[in-house]
């Protein structure tokens, strides 16, 4: 079995490059908001009521933190 790191590294690059195909023929923001629907799904469905809100609270909370892509230039 592959360990944590791997598999989270290797997730991650997989889900990057479908998302980087979607965003070849989709608005930016259609993919944004359904990933962050099916996200929200995935944790309302594996964590606990309480562990859910925790969650949201937290996400609130570092919202300034989060930086944008950088958009590619073209020149």
């Amino acid at each position: 079995m592959q360990n944590k790191d791997t598999l989270l590294t290797e997730t991650h690059n997989k889900t990057m490059r479908f998302l980087h195909e979607q965003l070849e023929s989709t608005d930016p923001q259609m993919v944004a908001s359904t990933m962050l629907a099916i996200a929200m799904r995935l944790y309302k469905t594996i964590l606990t009521s309480e562990d859910f809100d925790k969650f949201v609270e937290v996400v609130l909370s570092e919202a300034g933190k989060i930086e944008p892509f950088e958009r590619p230039r073209i020149n």
